[in-house]
């Protein structure tokens, strides 16, 4: 049983019986960038509040570490209180259908203490094939905090410490990309194509079906296994820009509990910054 994921049902009758969750909509187009807030505005899930990827989840004014390095604390201190969230909060978080973008969302929470967060499974896409009741328009926040928090820098890299890391056999470096990306074959976001020495591949796709369902926590720990062999390391996740690796970060968590992991929030953006950063390609 993966306890970071919450069936379409569960929610429903969360809404229903007013059990005061909080709930998250994190639909968003990297390219198509207002897309995820127009979808929202026209539907949504009863009560879902938008938070958009780059403008409450990133500081996209930096010059450097990456399309979506994580804001400064203060500011996303903000984000949390004017939602009301604090360490105690029930929190739910969806997009579209897999979890691409509100893993994100997941892991900062986590992150600084929100334990009880979950992923919506299927998506809004589900929600919607289950005929439960939807809105329109946009959801405002009435019930404000004044909590503190602060990030967990145990479970974030950055790419110093990563190029200090790199060759270290006690350190695994999981992509979470699509293949064709990792392999170099093609890039449709970022300048360079390719991925970094000694990094190994898990699609962040692997652990769910078509339409967003997860596998059973057996059969992906057996399907990682198989893929990454050992795992008996410190596990750093990347992807594009720190969003994706979230999925498998959370996956990861469901399957080794106790094992040391890290996100390297900057990821392949971030390496590409310095071309002095040795890149590989499927045929090197």
């Amino acid at each position: 049983m993966n306890k970071s994921i919450i069936s379409a049902e569960s929610l429903n009758n969360e809404i229903l019986n007013n059990s005061g969750c909080i709930i998250f909509d994190l639909r968003f187009n990297l390219i198509k960038k207002d897309e995820g807030y127009n979808k929202y505005l026209k539907e949504h899930i009863p009560g879902a509040f938008y938070v958009n990827l780059e403008d409450d989840l990133s500081d996209i004014t930096l010059d450097e570490g990456g399309r979506h390095p994580l804001p400064n604390i203060s500011e996303y201190t903000n984000l949390l209180n004017k939602y009301g969230i604090n360490k105690d909060s029930k929190v739910i978080i969806y997009d579209d259908k897999h979890n691409a973008m509100s893993g994100r969302f997941w892991w900062m929470l986590r992150n600084v203490g929100v334990k009880n967060t979950l992923l919506l499974e299927g998506g809004f896409e589900n929600w919607k094939k289950n005929n439960f009741k939807i809105e329109s328009g946009e959801c405002k926040p009435s019930l404000k905090g004044n909590n503190s928090f602060t990030y967990d820098r145990n479970q974030i890299c950055d790419i110093e410490e990563l190029k200090s890391l790199i060759s270290n056999k006690d350190i695994i470096l999981i992509d979470a990309r699509e293949p064709d990306r990792f392999k170099g074959i093609s890039e449709p976001i970022d300048k360079k194509a390719g991925h970094i020495p000694s990094a190994v591949n898990y699609f962040f796709l692997n652990h769910q079906d078509p339409d967003g369902f997860y596998l059973k926590n057996n059969k992906i720990k057996e399907k990682v296994t198989n893929t990454l062999g050992d795992l008996n390391k410190t596990i750093i996740h990347m992807c594009g820009s720190g969003v994706t690796a979230c999925s498998n970060f959370m996956i990861f968590t469901e399957i080794l509990p106790h094992h040391e992991q890290k996100l390297f929030v900057g990821s392949w953006s971030n390496w590409i910054e310095d071309d002095s950063n040795k890149v590989i390609k499927n045929n090197d």
